[in-house]
């Protein structure tokens, strides 16, 4: 093992494992502080920098051009840094069907780039005492990625895994406090789209069915999109053609969207958040007597797995089995990241025949 000399504050091998950590924020390509620089910021000899910047280079993290100086590596190899991705999963009893697919996502993904992948459910409240007991469980913080899933830790706890260089992703979350990396389905987007699509058509009366009570982001997100459709083409939002799904009914989703379509001002068209309320608000409207799509349109956004609804429009977004690859391309190149990430699934429009122009005036 190398040693510093007299005048060295670090070892070869101490200053690498600094300049590992900072060559991770530097853009493919980037040239890296030269001999001279390193030496006088961190008051070592040139030797000692140019063993440190050797070290990279041999790592495949940093790419030596003879005359030219060392840059960070224009190709870092995946999992170059991270041995293990490791997936907490917030849920109440056990992951649902939509975190168990995203979870398989992400094992195929590892096991692609030939690196460990395990996962575990978080069902304590005290998320940051749990978080940190699970890091400070002896692997080197930068070694191991972690994935939070339907997770956000205190804004405190973020900050001090940023400042520490530990990499990790919100999955299916977004911060609202501190900008850090985050992989999900465009829940805001595809709402908007959505509704977008049906003002074209001529609708001004339409309704939007999803969760709504639980403040969650992503179910926030969903209703921001609806509201900023409307608002964008003059349309004023009507809290009454707001309903909550998580509003608790005698028999559920369908009951409410029966009861709100039975009223004398019913919309002329539905936004539903997932193809489960879609296929309540269908079968509510076939109940009532209301045709779609001459006297209803109804589309949905989002995905219920394994659900379909024959003669659905939907605007499909990208199946979660994606969002967990997602989330493993975006830990495992983290070193050609500058800052924060936020990385959507795609979304495409699934035709159906539920869909129309207003044919009928509500009074």
């Amino acid at each position: 093992m190398a040693r510093r000399g007299k005048e060295d504050r670090l070892t070869p091998q101490e200053l690498a494992a600094t300049l590992r950590q900072q060559v991770r924020f530097y853009l493919p390509g980037t040239r890296l502080p030269g001999r001279a620089d390193l030496a006088r910021h961190f008051g070592v000899s040139t030797r000692v920098a140019r063993q440190a910047l050797a070290l990279l280079a041999a790592e495949g993290i940093a790419e030596s051009r003879s005359r030219s100086g060392t840059y960070a590596s224009s190709q870092p190899a995946s999992g170059q840094w991270i041995r293990r991705i490791r997936a907490i999963v917030q849920s109440w009893h056990q992951p649902n069907l939509y975190q168990q697919h995203m979870l398989l996502g992400a094992d195929r993904a590892c096991r692609r780039h030939g690196i460990r992948f395990s996962d575990e459910l978080l069902i304590d409240l005290v998320q940051d005492v749990v978080l940190e007991e699970r890091l400070g469980r002896g692997e080197d913080p930068q070694s191991v990625g972690w994935m939070l899933v339907n997770l956000i830790p205190p804004p405190q706890t973020l900050l001090s895994w940023r400042v520490r260089g530990v990499p990790f992703t919100l999955v299916d979350e977004r911060s609202a406090h501190l900008p850090v990396n985050s992989v999900s389905a465009d829940d805001e987007g595809a709402v908007y789209e959505a509704t977008e699509r049906l003002i074209r058509l001529g609708h001004s009366r339409i309704a939007f069915v999803g969760p709504i009570s639980n403040l969650r982001p992503g179910t926030l997100s969903r209703l921001n999109g609806f509201k900023l459709a409307l608002l964008h083409h003059g349309i004023q939002a009507d809290p009454d053609l707001v309903w909550d799904d998580e509003i608790p009914y005698p028999n559920g989703t369908p009951e409410m969207v029966r009861d709100r379509l039975a009223g004398a001002r019913r919309p002329t068209a539905v936004v539903c958040a997932n193809r489960r309320i879609a296929r309540d608000t269908l079968s509510a409207a076939r109940q009532l007597g209301i045709a779609v799509p001459d006297e209803l349109s109804v589309v949905s956004t989002g995905m219920n797995i394994g659900l379909d609804v024959p003669g659905l429009t939907s605007l499909t977004q990208d199946p979660p089995q994606r969002i967990g690859q997602l989330a493993v391309e975006l830990l495992l190149n983290s070193a050609a990241n500058p800052g924060p990430v936020t990385l959507y699934g795609a979304r495409r429009w699934t035709e159906g025949a539920s869909l129309g122009p207003p044919r009928m005036s509500i009074p």
